[in-house]
């Protein structure tokens, strides 16, 4: 499962996963969400 946590307040250019399998939490630049998802994913 994974979990859509952001953007967060603070900075409206990131956005936080969180990785129930895995276990972390990954905030992330906008331009790399893709790259991110498709590495939790995989």
């Amino acid at each position: 499962m994974l979990a859509f946590v952001g953007p967060q307040e603070e900075s409206a250019n990131t956005v936080t996963f969180y990785s129930q399998s895995k276990g972390e939490r990954v905030t992330v630049p906008l331009g790399e969400a893709r790259q991110v998802l498709e590495r939790l994913l995989s």
